[in-house]
């Protein structure tokens, strides 16, 4: 016997599935407990159905506390991201996607056809988030920034020199708004609050040699992390953490998406050059003993800033000026420490 598999009914449930766990979550964004009989006539759904949402998001990484008599709620609020309001906000008509949840940001908009300028994606979580080096990148669900914007480029890689850096230019100056304490970068592509990891970038490119190339910027911006996993205890820092006042995730995303926007239509006519000297004044460990590793041989020295390619100049005790194009940057431990 022969079995049909039927698509369109599969995605039209799949679909309502979707639909009904972010009303679920709308319901529960105050942080109030909401009895799953209120849930289940208000989403026209069975208290089954119900369960089974919770169950969903618990496996997520979500916090819900579903107790007898009292019904469901939030360990913390939360706000839901939404397209329209976001898209209301921005002053190009580049298209925009906002997902519950995607394996990656970048990897949809780097695989898929006929895409902008400018296109943009925002997801509520990734099940295979990266960072640099093809490192997982954490992020608790639906409380985060996680964002890529594409661009198609006519030139090779090679002119992308010092891109990712001068989109940290650009988020940092987005984030000014927040008043956040202790802003900085660290070549190449973190971004630190008070010392510790804010958000970090990341680029990919597609392409020819020689050009053309699709270029798509990924970035992960810690909002609001309230429970890190035991192994990034002390590494990291969200904006709720040093903002009293509730982060809205919809207006930063626009406020990131057009400045980063900006940012791409600077470099286009300009390239790096531009940046260079904000990136130096936001340098995190201009003048520290640094160490930087897998660009090439491992190089000890003094940090320097970066040149108009990008590239970090760290002097060495010969005082020979090295340029870095890539690796990883660290504080080179002190003696007797």
């Amino acid at each position: 016997m022969r079995v049909r598999y039927n698509h369109n009914v599969a995605e039209i449930t799949m679909q309502a599935e979707v639909s009904i766990r972010k009303q679920f979550l709308m319901m529960l964004a105050t942080g109030r407990p909401v009895s799953g009989e209120q849930l289940a006539r208000r989403l026209g759904c069975s208290r089954a159905a119900i369960s089974r949402q919770s169950a969903v998001l618990k496996k997520s990484g979500l916090h819900i506390h579903a107790a007898p008599g009292s019904g469901y709620r939030l360990r913390w609020p939360l706000s839901l991201l939404n397209e329209a309001v976001i898209a209301s906000c921005l002053r190009s008509s580049a298209p925009l996607h906002v997902y519950e949840r995607v394996a990656s940001t970048n990897q949809l908009l780097m695989m898929a056809a006929g895409v902008e300028d400018g296109e943009a994606c925002l997801a509520e979580l990734q099940s295979a988030g990266r960072g640099r080096l093809g490192r997982e990148w954490w992020s608790a669900p639906y409380r985060n920034i996680l964002l890529s914007m594409a661009w198609n480029w006519q030139q090779g890689p090679a002119a992308l020199s010092g891109f990712s850096l001068a989109a940290g230019v650009a988020v940092v100056e987005a984030l000014s708004a927040w008043k956040l304490p202790e802003l900085a970068l660290k070549w190449p592509n973190d971004i630190l609050c008070q010392g510790q990891k804010l958000a970090g970038l990341l680029i990919e490119i597609r392409g020819e040699g020689e050009g053309p190339c699709r270029v798509v910027l990924g970035l992960g911006l810690n909002v609001h992390n309230p429970d890190p996993p035991d192994s990034l205890a002390g590494t990291l820092i969200d904006m709720q953490a040093v903002v009293a006042a509730e982060v809205d995730r919809n207006h930063l995303a626009s406020k990131l998406i057009t400045a980063l926007q900006v940012m791409m239509r600077d470099f286009r006519e300009y390239g790096f050059k531009p940046f260079q000297a904000r990136w130096n004044a936001l340098h995190a460990y201009h003048g520290y003993q640094v160490i930087v590793s897998g660009g090439g041989p491992c190089i000890n020295g003094k940090a320097m800033g970066v040149n108009f390619r990008g590239e970090l100049e760290v002097e060495d005790v010969a005082g020979i000026i090295h340029h870095c194009i890539g690796g990883t940057l660290s504080l080179r431990p002190q003696a007797g420490s």
